[in-house]
């Protein structure tokens, strides 16, 4: 009765990471469908896209944003910090993208947890 009761709370979680899954905004959906297509596209056309070409499409579909900054984000690496002064202009992911990459990464390890 026990791993019985283990068993249904583990899916229980599964199906609850799911849930929180599927309520990700379909307007997020779509951005993230829509800047995969296009570094697809870059690809099968033989082009290569650099790292500007990455963030553009990224700003342009709402997943980063620019934010003004006075010194490095982080202690690690802070690419700023290597090729500019400070104040600069940084690009950060946004509320919505941190948000439902959480979401994501939680219905993944629950979902993992419950292979195992």
């Amino acid at each position: 009765a026990v791993d019985q009761i283990k068993e249904l709370r583990s899916t229980v979680s599964v199906l609850q990471g799911r849930l929180k899954l599927a309520e990700i905004d379909r307007e997020f959906q779509s951005k993230l469908l829509q800047f995969t297509q296009a570094m697809a596209e870059i690809s099968f056309e033989g082009g290569t896209a650099d790292g500007w070409d990455i963030q553009s499409k990224l700003e342009t579909l709402g997943l980063i944003t620019e934010v003004t900054v006075t010194e490095p984000c982080c202690e690690g690496y802070c690419t700023c910090a290597e090729v500019t002064d400070f104040p600069t202009e940084c690009y950060r992911f946004t509320p919505e993208y941190l948000a439902a990459r959480e979401v994501m990464q939680t219905a993944q390890q629950d979902g993992e947890a419950h292979e195992n």
